[in-house]
Formats: structure tokens, C-alpha cells, sequence
């Protein structure tokens, strides 16, 4: 399980898992799905009916969609594994005031 997720990790992708079966609990191992969601980043989804099935997909579509990703080029090219300093600015005047307010 361990290497499932160091692969995940490595490739930069994140794992969702929706277990869906009987309320027999050897049919869904709730606890490695939960461990290989979280430690990808993903989330791991058990849901009842099928309300809880949609909103499971609208919250995996929320997430996905709230993702953001940042590629940055440092002048600093020595790869001594220090921090660098990163800053990200709104520049859309409409999107700054929604993310202050």
C-alpha cells in the first residue's frame, strides 16, 4: 500500500475513492482506502444512498476544481535543497477583492 502511495506521490496524482457495496464489512476496507486517499491528497468517499453518492462526485468536482498548481523558475539555480521564497499576487482586480472579502 505504502509503494501505491509513494507512486501516487511521485507521478503528482491524487487519489478518490468511492466504496460502494454491501453494509458488510468485508466487501470495502474502509481503512486502506482512507489511507491511500489521504496520503495522495485525495478523499475517500462511503456513501448510503444515492444522495450521498452525488454529493460525493460534487465534492470531488469542487476539490478538483479548486486545485491550483504553480511552476516557478528560481534565478537561483544551485540545487542544494533549500526554501526559496515564493509570492503569488492577484492581479485581476475582481478576483482580488473576492479573495479579500
Amino acid at each position: 500500500m505504502q509503494d501505491a502511495i509513494n507512486r501516487a506521490l511521485k507521478a503528482d496524482a491524487l487519489i478518490y475513492a468511492i466504496g460502494i457495496g454491501d453494509s458488510v464489512p468485508v466487501w470495502i476496507n474502509e481503512g486502506a482506502l482512507k489511507k491511500i486517499t489521504e496520503g495522495t491528497g485525495g478523499r475517500a468517499y462511503f456513501p448510503r444512498n444515492e444522495r450521498d453518492l452525488r454529493e460525493a462526485f460534487a465534492q470531488i468536482e469542487r476539490d478538483l476544481r479548486e486545485r491550483y498548481w504553480s511552476l516557478t523558475r528560481p534565478s537561483n539555480k544551485t540545487r542544494d535543497g533549500s526554501y526559496r521564497r515564493v509570492t503569488i499576487e492577484i492581479v485581476n482586480p475582481e478576483l482580488r477583492k473576492k479573495a479579500s472579502g
